[in-house]
């Protein structure tokens, strides 16, 4: 199920992409490691269409139905060293994670073009146990310049202005 991101339209699709085809330009676009050979030379592209014209329940249909994903990946547990199953959720949890950070990242720079001062947290997924943290954040306006910025810093990891990207938060515009 897709988050639902509220300002999802031809404006904010057309900075998500113009924003994934400059860092595709200069190879700096996340490709998680439980991508397999295929996912990999694969994922920009995917990325891209679900930016243009999907969302990010497309694009984890994507990684399952192509099986773009590998099966196993290893682990480390005190100081050893042992393989285990890539989790039943990791289409998801990974579309979900990337499509939401271009997303923002879009939003941001349309705020910034549209004169808007600041974008607003919000809970795009609902969460049976969310954390207190990420229900902190809930109603923040934050700064769509720092936001930008911090994003592309943390390409497959939590932002230091907006951590727990995959708890199901994301921006809205005022």
């Amino acid at each position: 199920m897709a988050l639902a991101y509220n300002n999802l339209d031809a404006r904010t699709r057309e900075e998500m992409s113009k924003e994934l085809a400059a860092y595709a330009a200069v190879e700096d676009v996340y490709r998680s490691p439980r991508l397999n050979d295929n996912g990999k030379a694969r994922w920009v592209a995917l990325l891209g269409e679900a930016a243009a014209k999907h969302d990010d329940a497309w694009l984890a249909g994507q990684l399952r139905s192509e099986s773009l994903l590998k099966k196993e990946e290893t682990a480390t547990r005190k100081g050893k060293t042992y393989v285990k199953s890539v989790p039943v959720t990791a289409p998801g949890t990974l579309a979900e994670g990337e499509f939401n950070r271009w997303y923002i990242r879009g939003l941001c720079v349309r705020a910034i073009a549209e004169g808007i001062k600041s974008v607003i947290v919000y809970r795009a997924r609902g969460s049976d146990n969310p954390r207190p943290e990420s229900e902190a954040l809930i109603g923040a306006k934050m700064d769509p310049g720092a936001l930008l910025e911090d994003l592309p810093k943390f390409q497959g990891k939590e932002p230091s202005l907006l951590p727990y990207v995959n708890s199901g938060l994301s921006v809205r515009l005022p």
